[in-house]
């Protein structure tokens, strides 16, 4: 009998210390220059699977810059998790995410692609309560 072990880092455990252990981001936007590392620090983050701490770093944008409406895609985005795990969002953490789409929107996607984005994550809500995980 053959026995194979794998290990894989824990998400979460501090294994990520800088953007270039990410890999390099170039995710396009309309913030300012004063929050564009910290923008593309969490969309990395975010497609690492690392969701707690992508909208952990989406909100600190957010924060730093109330009309960078792309964060709140970003916030959304984590908190949508794996739509491909086949279980979704709770209902509290949908209730979050349509909180953020709608402050998106509020504050008003300033390009068409941020729009787009934004458009994307909310049509991935519509109907949550009554359309099953694998209609979204």
């Amino acid at each position: 009998m053959v026995a194979i072990l794998i290990c894989l880092p824990s998400v979460g455990q501090g294994q990520f210390q800088s953007l270039d252990q990410l890999g390099q981001v170039d995710f396009v936007n309309s913030c300012s220059a004063a929050v564009q590392g910290t923008l593309q620090r969490g969309v990395a983050i975010l497609h690492s699977f690392w969701f707690s701490e992508s909208e952990k770093t989406f909100r600190e944008v957010l924060a730093r810059e109330p009309a960078c409406a792309i964060a709140t895609w970003g916030i959304a985005a984590a908190l949508m998790a794996n739509p491909l795990a086949g279980h979704g969002p709770s209902a509290q953490e949908a209730q979050r995410t349509q909180a953020a789409i709608a402050e998106g929107y509020g504050i008003g996607p300033q390009t068409q692609r941020e729009r787009d984005y934004l458009d994307a994550v909310a049509a991935y809500y519509q109907e949550w309560e009554t359309r099953p995980e694998p209609a979204r």
